[in-house]
């Protein structure tokens, strides 16, 4: 019914400009306007929210949006970002060892960003729903491929050069270490931009599921009155079936679906890992935990070590 075809006018553009969406809208009230002359007003209390979008749409107007949602979402943006920044930070930090504390900062950076893009990438989707809901005035498609070239490129660029680097450490020959880092770094990203360019040529395309219907009638009956699923049987339309339409994506895309199904099997893994280390870890921290001692025992530890001092001497 009215609710099926505004959902699907409103999939068709809500991957699309402004000026599409509305358009969606648009064909989706006009639709609806002429089903409610055609059958009375048959859902005038589930349909009242579309009344609303229906003058909206008729009067070349978008719903209103309140310019304040926008602004509270960039605010959220910054804060958060900020936020995890400095929770990174702060990890990093409380878990170095000793001995690095000021020393090789380029690594520390690339921490720091890794676990700052991670944290990003998991609150997006909860970005993605507000915006919608909100009106859809920020463009989160353009931060999700932001998002996942930025890792891409730390995962393939900057990881692989600082572990190059550092590993061909020479005191004495600065240089040198840098040039070997940069030539075992040209070939790891000349290999990995082989290797994806290949992929994204014989394997960049991506498979819709769509349902095929023939009509075999020549003309339409404008009269007759249209099923809710699909065009019906026994009015020369022949049952649906089911297919795939393909098209190909672009290699922003290809690079999001590939690390995302990678990313996958890592997921599974270390994190199957750490969750069956992280309640053996908490047990033996707890065993391990210090424990108050009486005043007799400081009295006989303090006397051993004053004995142990003596002996020494």
């Amino acid at each position: 019914g009215a609710w099926s075809i505004c959902g699907a006018c409103t999939y068709i553009g809500r991957g699309s400009d402004r000026g599409e969406t509305l358009l969606a809208f648009k064909l989706c009230c006009q639709w609806y306007a002429l089903r409610q002359l055609r059958t009375g007003y048959r859902w005038p209390t589930l349909c009242l929210p579309l009344h609303a979008l229906q003058f909206f749409c008729m009067a070349g107007l978008t719903p209103p949006i309140h310019p304040a949602i926008l602004q509270f979402l960039v605010v959220v943006i910054v804060v958060m970002t900020v936020l995890i920044l400095m929770a990174s930070a702060y990890i990093l930090v409380y878990f170095q060892a000793e001995e690095d504390r000021n020393t090789a900062w380029m690594p520390k950076v690339a921490v720091v960003l890794g676990l700052t893009l991670a944290s990003l990438v998991v609150l997006l989707p909860p970005l993605d729903v507000a915006n919608r809901s909100s009106g859809g005035e920020l463009d989160v498609s353009l931060l999700y491929q932001v998002m996942f070239v930025s890792i891409a490129i730390l995962v393939v660029v900057v990881i692989p050069f600082l572990i190059f680097y550092y590993e061909a450490e020479e005191p004495e020959n600065a240089r040198g270490q840098l040039c070997r880092a940069m030539v075992y770094e040209a070939v790891t990203l000349a290999s990995a931009a082989t290797v994806l360019v290949l992929m994204w040529i014989f394997l960049g395309r991506a498979q819709i599921p769509v349902t095929h219907y023939v009509y075999e009638d020549q003309f339409l009956d404008a009269t007759a009155p249209t099923p809710a699923a699909g065009c019906g049987l026994g009015s020369g339309c022949v049952a649906g079936k089911s297919n795939f339409y393909e098209i190909g994506v672009t290699p922003v895309v290809y690079i999001m679906a590939l690390s995302s199904f990678v990313g996958w099997f890592f997921l599974a893994l270390f994190g199957g890992i750490g969750m069956a280390a992280l309640p053996l870890d908490l047990m033996l921290a707890y065993k391990s935990r210090p424990q108050s001692i009486s005043l007799q025992v400081i009295y006989y530890l303090r006397q051993r070590t004053l004995r142990a001092a003596f002996d020494l001497e």
